[in-house]
């Protein structure tokens, strides 16, 4: 059980995961950098961590281990980036990684704060009251922007459509800064309500809630929907097989969809449709063309930066890719807009987790950027295999692995959320789940990792 003197620091945890979808309107701003409720709430959740653990050292056993020793040296890498790096301000560069710090240690502290299975009970509750305030919001936003466009729809729909053509349909931002964190963040939402929701909530209510979630989700009109199957497919099945209500033959059947939806939805963003005779593969009376689309052309401006700045990177903060095509610096209408007149290029993000973190930090930072993932993603194996059995959230180690599967590891193929803050609380709970499930694993199965 808990002891009675943590029980508020990990109430304080849930609260931060509660508060995960409210990335706007910032509660300040340091000059241009605008600061989250998040931000506020993970300075008071890491002070009091480590006044924690530091109280309870003895006690709890603490040492340096491999995960805590690799997240430090991650960030001195980036802090030297920050360091030599002259795109943006030192000052700004180092407020931000400043900010980034709490994040990235979250995942060491989880261990020793989140000790319990009553504690992960806490956090996930935390967690899926923040989904479903988040889906709340979605719906007034689609909503919104068919009864009271220039009002609600505006507010909560993205100011622009990105690389989509516009019409009569809202792009989702909801309270988030970008429609594609919004559907990265309910990809974890959906993991967690498939594997945990029912030990919380009638079952009725949280397919429900899901069924609602699902279609604010496909409003992001982003490519993280293929994310959001495979998540959904693996947290899905393993929600039946608990029941033994999943025969082998709709395993693959729900597999095979989920990959489907997968590969469609990185198609989108690889391929383009072009005039017959210019693409590769002629599909009716057009062709697709591979390669050419603006995702590509923002990993190939990643790499150039990477090439140019192969040790420590263009520096933490940067943004690295260096683009002059219109078709990825604009949208169709603003293209049309432009009717022809001269503008400049500029950097952009590259839109892949893994390129972002090698072109900032160059070849030191992207090492120990594996490396620290590595060490997150050790004993994920054992933990799944563990027993069931007696458990509060029986299936919290299917449900954290499934949503590292749709949101990082192929969402992150197209998007940068290596410092999106649900990211690294995923990761925590990640962590703090291996942790205690292993401890209470059986000695054979803990032998099995």
């Amino acid at each position: 059980m808990t002891l009675s003197g943590q029980r508020p620091l990990v109430i304080a945890f849930a609260v931060l995961a509660a508060s995960l979808p409210f990335a706007r309107p910032p509660v300040f701003k340091i000059g241009a950098a605008p600061v989250q409720l998040d931000d506020l709430l993970i300075g008071v959740v890491m002070v009091w961590s480590v006044v924690t653990i530091f109280r309870k050292r003895v006690e709890w056993r603490f040492r340096v281990d491999g995960l805590l020793a690799t997240s430090l040296a991650f960030l001195l890498a980036l802090l030297v980036s920050a360091l030599l790096g002259k795109q943006i301000p030192l000052q700004k560069s180092l407020i931000k990684l400043a900010a980034f710090s709490a994040f990235i240690l979250l995942p060491s502290a989880s261990q020793y704060v989140l000790r319990t299975e009553q504690d992960l009970v806490t956090v996930v509750r935390g967690w899926l009251i923040g989904s479903i305030s988040s889906v709340t919001v979605g719906v007034a936003g689609v909503v919104g922007f068919y009864v009271d466009r220039p009002g609600v729809g505006k507010m909560l729909a993205c100011s622009t459509y990105g690389l989509l053509p516009s019409g009569n349909y809202p792009r989702l931002c909801a309270a988030f800064l970008n429609p594609n964190m919004h559907a990265n963040y309910l990809t974890v939402s959906l993991a967690l309500a498939l594997s945990c929701g029912a030990a919380i909530a009638p079952t009725w209510v949280v397919f429900g809630l899901i069924g609602i979630g699902s279609m604010v989700a496909a409003f992001t009109l982003s490519a993280g929907m293929g994310g959001f199957a495979l998540a959904g497919a693996v947290s899905f099945l393993a929600f039946l097989e608990a029941k033994k209500r999943a025969p082998k033959a709709f395993k693959i059947a729900v597999y095979t969809a989920a990959g489907l939806a997968a590969v469609f939805f990185a198609l989108t963003m690889i391929a383009d449709w072009v005039p017959a005779g210019d693409g590769q593969v002629r599909v009716g009376e057009r062709d697709i063309h591979f390669w050419a689309s603006a995702r590509p052309k923002l990993w190939a401006g990643a790499l150039k930066t990477w090439v140019d700045h192969p040790l420590v990177g263009l520096g933490y903060g940067s943004d690295v890719s260096f683009q002059t095509d219109p078709k990825v610096l604009f949208s169709p209408d603003q293209i049309k807009a432009l009717n022809g007149r001269p503008f400049e290029g500029k950097f952009m993000e590259a839109h892949n987790l893994w390129l972002n973190v090698g072109a900032q930090s160059g070849l030191i930072g992207f090492g120990l950027f594996v490396a620290l993932v590595v060490q997150l993603m050790s004993g994920v194996p054992a933990m799944l295999r563990t027993s069931k059995e007696g458990k509060k959230l029986p299936l919290l180690p299917d449900g954290v692995f499934a949503a590292v599967v749709g949101a990082l590891a192929y969402h992150g193929i197209f998007g940068g959320f290596e410092e999106a803050r649900h990211t690294w609380v995923l990761l925590a709970l990640l962590t703090a789940t291996k942790r205690v499930w292993l401890n209470s694993a059986s000695p054979s199965e803990a032998g099995r990792g």
